[in-house]
Parts: structure tokens; C-alpha cells; sequence
């Protein structure tokens, strides 16, 4: 797969999406040729199809993203090669759905706070 005139170490290049049918994941590795151009080749592809049950495009999304995150860590373990550089590249919908997800996980954590010293202030049991 290393073309013979290839110059350093590779570039791993992660590309993913997502549809209400299905998401996907493929990487690539560029490699850099002695002659300044690059060349690259598909290594691998994942792909899923979306549940039957209804989910929102936010959802899908964060699978997308696990999905994106997997060959990286796949490819580090099993290829013979070391990648100088890894760029996953995803759609806004994707960085929309983790920023959201994030926001939504610390606003659960206030105020699950707020209301567990609610509870001791009263002198009410709390069950975790």
C-alpha cells in the first residue's frame, strides 16, 4: 500500500456522515511523494443502518461520531504504520449534536446539585 516513492510517515484522514437511513465512516491514508504530489488510498470503511424506530438527526449524528472515532483507533493498533497526523472530518450537524449534548449534560449535573443540597437543607433523605 506505501507508494516506493513516498516521503515520511502518513496522514490518516477520517471522513463520516449520517442520514436518517444510514451513517458511515471511511479512512484514508495520504501519503506525501518524493515528487510534492500526494497520493491516497481507501483503508477502511464502517458503516450502519439507521433504526427502524425513529431517531432525531441529532442522535444519529453522535453515532457518526462514535463511528468516526473507531477506525482511528482500530488502525493505530493493527496497521504497521505511524501516522504523523489523524483529521477526522465531519459535517456541522455532527458538532452541533456533541455541543448540544455537552450543554445538556452539565445543565442535568447543576441541577441535580441544586437539588440534592434542597434536600439536605430540609433534612431529607437522599437516595443516589
Amino acid at each position: 500500500m506505501k507508494p516506493s516513492n513516498a516521503v515520511g510517515d502518513p496522514v490518516l484522514v477520517i471522513f463520516s456522515d449520517g442520514s436518517n437511513n444510514a451513517y458511515s465512516a471511511c479512512a484514508y491514508v495520504k501519503w506525501e511523494l518524493s515528487t510534492g504530489e500526494f497520493d491516497s488510498y481507501l483503508i477502511l470503511s464502517k458503516n450502519r443502518l439507521a433504526l427502524v424506530k425513529r431517531m432525531s438527526i441529532d442522535r444519529i449524528e453522535l453515532c457518526v461520531a462514535v463511528l468516526n472515532k473507531r477506525p482511528k483507533t482500530t488502525l493505530q493498533q493493527q496497521c504497521r504504520y505511524t501516522f504523523k497526523r489523524c483529521y477526522h472530518i465531519v459535517d456541522s450537524q455532527i458538532v452541533h449534536a456533541i455541543i448540544h449534548r455537552v450543554i445538556w449534560i452539565q445543565h442535568v449535573r447543576r441541577n441535580t446539585r441544586r437539588r440534592n443540597s434542597r434536600r439536605h437543607r430540609k433534612g431529607q433523605l437522599v437516595l443516589d
